[in-house]
């Protein structure tokens, strides 16, 4: 994710396309808030367009576990990502949106 300052409120989530093949599209999700950094990995299964999410990393590692919130915006994210790039072939480089708490 790129250097931009901490939001005050709510989460900005940014996935970035890593690779896509024949099989899967495979995206790195970085969710940051005033608190922390939280770091996923995106599995997209092309056959049927099932979601994977996987933590891989927070920071401050101290950090708390990240609200429900964050991680259904996520889920919600992805699976809107598996809809369209299933429709339309398209697999988008990066997304990025900011979501009040």
């Amino acid at each position: 994710m790129t250097a931009d300052p901490a939001p005050d409120y709510g989460g900005r989530f940014q996935l970035d396309r890593i690779e896509t093949d024949g099989e899967r599209a495979r995206y790195r999700a970085d969710v940051r808030t005033d608190e922390a950094t939280y770091s996923y990995s995106v599995d997209i299964r092309i056959v049927d367009g099932a979601v994977d999410i996987q933590p891989t990393h927070r920071a401050p590692v101290a950090a708390p576990d990240p609200p429900p919130w964050l991680s259904g915006h996520l889920l919600k994210l992805a699976r809107q990502l598996s809809r369209n790039g299933l429709r339309s072939g398209d697999w988008p480089r990066r997304i990025r949106r900011w979501r009040d708490v």
